[in-house]
């Protein structure tokens, strides 16, 4: 073992070392919190095939950080794991991972592709926010709950496909989405949270599935160049007292 590595029973606790390109040797189970945090000489990272868990803070503030290979054999991503990241540039999150770690990846300001697994159940807070230069997102089938502030400020943010089956769109998911212009709502969400959309400059569309029956007041707050609502009958009953006067609301039949 690299006398870099402090290990505990397959618990990488600590890694003192400067080397820019780092494997993880096999046997590491789990990598400890704050175990790489501050790092800034590494550039690329492989992780091993027996690991499960990444705890919180592990990688965070690791800036020359550029690429990140991570096993099948992971479950959990932890609060904050990979938070300020700022040279991150792609991340292939495995199959088997169910839920991402609030702030997990908060603030990768170079992040511009992410690949989620279909096992994906849920999103934590502010998971990918302040992710400036990310342009595409889809959520894959699974998932349920994207949580509170989730997208926030991922102002290159063009396209955000949300599927059918999540019940749970966060307080300021999309909060200043200053690039996204046309969004779903898919069949499953009952509520629009408040600033859900406040801030998302560019916004121009909206269809909303029939499921939506309610909106906070702020959820359409300084969209001004929001045009056209395309819902049906019994949710615009639900959510007229939340749409700006200068936006058409177009009904259509179930």
């Amino acid at each position: 073992m690299n006398e870099s590595f402090t290990v505990e029973d397959g618990v990488l606790l600590c890694y003192t070392g400067e080397e820019a390109v780092l494997e993880i040797p096999e046997g590491i189970r789990v990598i400890g919190q704050r175990a790489f945090r501050g790092n800034t000489a590494l550039t690329h990272l492989t992780l091993p095939d027996t690991l499960e868990e990444i705890e919180r803070f592990a990688f965070s503030g690791c800036t020359a950080l550029k690429s990140v290979e991570m096993p099948k054999t992971l479950s959990h991503i932890g609060f904050h794991a990979f938070s300020k990241c700022t040279s991150l540039t792609s991340i292939e999150v495995p199959e088997g991972i169910e839920e991402i770690g609030n702030f997990a990846f908060y603030g990768c300001e170079a992040l511009q592709a992410v690949r989620l697994p279909e096992t994906l159940k849920r999103l934590g807070t502010a998971a990918f926010s302040n992710c400036l230069s990310l342009v595409s997102l889809s959520l894959p089938d699974g998932v349920e709950e994207v949580g509170n502030f989730a997208f926030s400020v991922c102002r290159s943010l063009l396209f955000l496909h949300l599927p059918n089956g999540i019940t749970s769109l966060g307080k300021g998911a999309c909060l200043s989405c200053e690039s996204l212009r046309r969004v779903m709502i898919p069949f499953g969400i009952e509520a629009l949270s408040e600033d859900l959309f406040r801030g998302c400059l560019q916004l121009e569309e909206m269809l909303l599935a029939p499921t939506v029956r309610s909106a906070a007041d702020t959820v359409f707050l300084n969209c001004p160049r929001l045009k056209t609502l395309i819902l049906h009958k019994a949710t615009l009953e639900g959510i007229a007292h939340a749409i700006p006067d200068h936006v058409t609301p177009v009904t259509v039949s179930l």
